[in-house]
């Protein structure tokens, strides 16, 4: 029996029909993600920025949530309600949805204009100056817990986890003092990388 050779196109439309599939079955076999919010904090010399993310397979961004700009000095119960209020705006969002390649795709294109925003705001005009001391953790809301995780900043505005460095956790019901305790402790382990 003589096998027919497929042309590239539809070589190529057989490798997305076959992908396609696995990804489908992959998606079904996976256990499904427990309800989560997603929160950031992004401290900064001049100001420290509390923003929304969304759960959609990765995290996402949405422009229009709960971004706030709070003073480095301001007290642990104003970092801990500005924290709880970008939880509680925070949503799961189909992977697979319009909705979410909105999301990632205005991500892309609105991180320059964003990054220029805050330097224009911090009154600095290099990079330099603008992420010196730079800081990071991120918080999740799950199981009626709040998880606060210091990371290693790396770039402009990216991060990598520290090795071996556990989670700091706090019931969700601690008070906003105690919540904005946890934030500054795990901003200050973020420090010893910058």
């Amino acid at each position: 029996m003589k096998r027919k050779v497929l042309t590239p196109e539809e070589a190529g439309a057989k490798m997305r029909a076959k992908f396609a599939k696995l990804a489908e079955e992959t998606i079904r076999r996976r256990p499904p993600i427990p309800d989560q919010k997603l929160a950031s904090v992004e401290a900064y010399q001049f100001f420290i920025n509390i923003y929304t993310e969304h759960l959609s397979g990765n995290s996402v961004i949405d422009p229009d949530s709960y971004d706030a700009f709070l003073d480095p000095a301001c007290s642990n119960e104003e970092l801990g309600r500005s924290a709880r209020l970008a939880l509680a705006d925070s949503r799961m969002i189909d992977p697979t949805s319009e909705e979410s390649d909105r999301l990632n795709e205005a991500r892309r294109k609105n991180f320059e204009r964003a990054e220029a925003a805050m330097m224009k705001r911090a009154g600095v005009k290099t990079f330099k100056a603008f992420y010196r001391g730079y800081t990071v953790a991120t918080l999740r809301e799950i199981h009626g817990q709040i998880e606060i995780k210091g990371h290693k900043p790396v770039t402009r505005r990216g991060y990598d986890g520290i090795p071996g460095h556990e989670a700091r956790v706090v019931p969700a019901d601690a008070s906003d003092a105690d919540l904005g305790a946890a934030i500054r402790a795990e901003l200050a382990i973020s420090a010893k990388y910058t």
